[in-house]
């Protein structure tokens, strides 16, 4: 069943996080992200049954392989963006573990921040965000929408917590280009099989702790970027502070 819509406000520290790299045995795998998340738009998209889609995606993706997983679970992040950041960093999963947050608001927005043990390396806005109860070990699902204009302006914004510098022009239009063309949904969760999709399914698996506060991190590149109002603020400049700091507020 799919869970509804977060309405508490929290702030977790990522004690344990599985991007979608990993089956249930923990073992990493190609294709475990398809086996993470639920069924967001309702339909199940199959190689047999290639034109069932919530609307139309970028037209640099691949139209042949189907994006649902198992029982047409949503989780284009997991087959499209997280094959980027396994190139970037070896073990994803187990890289980011401790050093990754979740933000969550009361009206279903939220930011996640994936981090390794340098600092935030990734600033990902969500809407619709959606927590199952957690699993007798205390895992949880996390299922969302990214808002894909929203991410984009992210990426390009603090593109110098991936790069050692703000003009890595190439490193920002890969990971632009894999952005765009994982947009799977659309934001209003409307289908409208003719327009092209806006949004990004995305679902990963956590068990985490509460803090006071979101990370820190650097200042970003450029000016201020609009955002769509429907998604989290995932551009704001704050300081940065020491990983003890960030941890204060910590039970």
């Amino acid at each position: 069943m799919l869970p509804d819509v977060v309405s508490t406000a929290q702030v977790l520290r990522l004690d344990s996080l599985n991007l979608g790299e990993l089956d249930a045995n923990g073992n990493v795998s190609n294709v475990a992200s398809e086996s993470i998340g639920y069924n967001l738009d309702g339909i199940c998209t199959t190689r047999a049954n290639l034109d069932a889609v919530q609307c139309q995606r970028d037209g640099g993706a691949d139209r042949s392989k189907p994006v649902d997983g198992t029982n047409g679970i949503d989780n284009a992040f997991g087959k499209t963006v997280l094959p980027l950041l396994r190139l970037l960093y070896d073990h994803a999963s187990a890289t980011t573990t401790g050093f990754s947050y979740l933000v969550l608001e009361a009206d279903g927005r939220g930011t996640l921040y994936i981090g390794k043990s340098q600092g935030i390396v990734f600033v990902i806005p969500l809407v619709s965000t959606r927590l199952s109860d957690p699993a007798a070990d205390g895992v949880v699902t996390l299922a969302a929408i990214v808002p894909r204009d929203a991410f984009v302006d992210s990426v390009k914004r603090h593109i110098n917590l991936i790069s050692i510098t703000c003009g890595d022009h190439s490193t920002v239009d890969a990971i632009v280009q894999t952005v765009l063309q994982a947009a799977d949904l659309t934001l209003s969760g409307v289908p409208e099989p003719t327009r092209e999709c806006d949004g990004i399914s995305l679902a990963i698996e956590f068990a985490g702790t509460p803090v006071a506060e979101a990370p820190k991190i650097v200042p970003g590149c450029g000016d201020p970027v609009q955002v769509d109002s429907g998604a989290a603020d995932a551009t704001a400049d704050v300081v940065q502070v020491d990983s003890d700091d960030a941890d204060a507020g910590a039970p």
